[in-house]
């Protein structure tokens, strides 16, 4: 079974036998749709397109923003970014992570219903907090501009959770296309907005926190409106509050253990930029927050987009005793997607900031260089995060990210106390890969999978990516290019190399093969 049949012809024929495909689950009573012929490949695809897509816009407009905007800005809407999104992790209390597993689909209907209240209530509770505490946080963070930008805290909260409920509906019901529109419609709003309104001359952070809740506001308003349009009625009429009361029980692990596993997660990503602001300054916030972003968000969207898939994949095949399987099959050709983009950084990664985004963000660069092998260990970190909450491993889920918090921490205080954001920067990253890897590691063990095996398949793929890293370092290091060029013809020729790694990578992979000819065989 290649990578493009897991859970498959195989799965579809087992649930044709049971009674449960697509032509007898019209109702809300039955369960999973039924699965294509490389359907993971089709959905991952669909997810990634949309994220891609997003990616080339923001890369697009990056540079725009970079250049009308100052990193005292880009600091404060991070700090922003930090609060609000911490604060939306509690918006139903992580019972959305729920949506997926049950086997029936008025079950899952239910759950929806219940992240829908309860993200009306917590983001409503959020006004309250925002109205005693804004002046004291703005204070803490150093950013008294903070203070009257945290009004639109709620408003984000709001849209955030209902958007991430919404999106685990979709998942569940494949329609990773609806997903994919809603966060392209994000990325254009928010990006596109935040250019626009510095082109304008409001070039303060209230312009990028404002379009950030605008794009939030619209990826949620696709979901919903196509949500309400095709299942609402028939879903009201099938509502019961048992089934929510059941639902609160059955699942109450998600806001036990996930919903802190989800805070901490959050406290990890944000507290970087927060401390940073705290210790040094908001500029120094800015410049990390680029020189991590322009690194971990191509890399968070991919893994996020092919999580989500095997999640739903691995609930699924959870039912028949085929998680392992479903799992085990894809893990090398994922450390091939992600291993030359998260090492070629290490050569190319100052070069390339400066050039996109101007001399100004020249140590947000140096960062990115020293942060890069990290990402390769998050990507795959995130494509697995969810699989113990299905083995009901949900205290996994906290512990990792207990002590991925507590090393950020205690990495940015020795390094803040010392007075060297670079020193805080080298810690973080060789912190991070540690943990990352013994995440995926854990993972790995839970899911049945010999850990042999996957050092076997990781020396693998790193050897098969050696010679086209070092292609690159000897074009940055051994071949004479005139300096006003040379930046342009390193990052030229990485790209370049690396189209050539993945064509190879895919013909090396015959679902990956398959699934692309017949791809171009229905366009032609």
């Amino acid at each position: 079974m290649t990578i493009g049949e897991i859970t498959g012809e195989e799965h579809y024929h087992k649930m044709k036998e049971k009674g449960t495909t697509s032509a007898s689950a019209a109702h809300m009573g039955n369960s999973y749709p039924s699965r294509r012929r490389f359907s993971f490949l089709s959905d991952i695809f669909k997810l990634a397109s949309g994220a891609g897509a997003a990616q080339i816009i923001r890369a697009i407009l990056s540079p725009i923003i970079t250049r009308l905007f100052l990193p005292q800005a880009l600091g404060i809407a991070q700090n922003f970014s930090a609060i609000a999104k911490t604060m939306a992790v509690l918006s139903a209390l992580r019972y959305e992570d729920s949506i997926q597993i049950p086997r029936k689909k008025s079950d899952a209907y239910h759950q929806l219903l219940l992240c829908i209240l309860l993200t009306t209530f917590t983001s409503g509770a959020a006004l309250f907090l925002v109205l005693f505490f804004r002046r004291h946080i703005a204070s803490m963070l150093n950013a008294p501009e903070l203070e009257t930008l945290l009004w639109g805290v709620p408003i984000f909260m709001a849209a955030r959770g209902y958007f991430l409920a919404l999106q685990q509906w979709n998942a569940r019901e494949e329609k990773y296309g609806h997903i994919s529109s809603a966060t392209i419609a994000n990325s254009i709003i928010w990006n596109g907005g935040t250019a626009g309104l510095g082109l304008a001359g409001w070039t303060g952070s209230a312009s990028m926190i404002t379009s950030q809740i605008a794009g939030q506001a619209a990826a949620f308003s696709i979901l919903a409106s196509r949500f309400f349009r095709k299942n609402l009625l028939n879903g009201l009429r099938d509502f019961q509050w048992k089934k929510i009361q059941a639902g609160i029980l059955k699942y109450k692990k998600f806001p036990l253990f996930n919903i802190w596993s989800k805070l901490l997660d959050n406290a990890a990503l944000y507290i970087p930029t927060l401390l940073f602001s705290a210790f040094f300054s908001p500029a120094v916030a800015g410049q990390y927050s680029l020189g991590f972003n322009i690194l971990q968000l191509p890399f968070a969207m991919l893994g996020q987009s092919i999580g989500q898939v095997l999640y739903q994949r691995a609930s699924g095949a959870q039912h028949e005793g085929k998680i392992t399987a479903v799992i085990e099959k894809p893990l090398s050709f994922f450390i091939r997607l992600g291993i030359y983009p998260a090492l070629v950084f290490t050569v190319i990664a100052p070069e390339l900031v400066t050039l996109l985004f101007g001399n100004t963000w020249g140590e947000a660069g140096i960062y990115a260089q020293i942060l890069s092998p990290w990402m390769l260990f998050i990507f795959l970190s995130l494509a697995l995060e969810r699989i113990p909450a299905i083995v009901g491993k949900n205290e996994n889920i906290l512990i990792f990210h207990a002590l991925n918090t507590a090393m950020r921490v205690g990495v940015l205080v020795v390094g803040g106390q010392k007075g060297s954001a670079l020193l805080v920067v080298r810690l973080l990253g060789i912190g991070g890969s540690i943990i990352y890897l013994g995440n995926i590691l854990s993972v790995i063990l839970i899911s049945g999978i010999p850990i042999t095996r996957f050092i076997q398949s990781f020396i693998k793929e790193v050897l098969f990516c050696a010679p086209f890293l070092l292609t690159v370092y000897a074009i940055k290091n051994w071949i004479p290019i005139p300096i006003f060029y040379s930046d342009i013809f390193l990052v030229a020729a990485a790209f370049l190399i690396g189209c050539l790694y993945y064509g190879i990578a895919i013909m090396k992979e015959p679902s990956a093969k398959e699934f692309l000819s017949s791809k171009v065989q229905r366009r032609g």
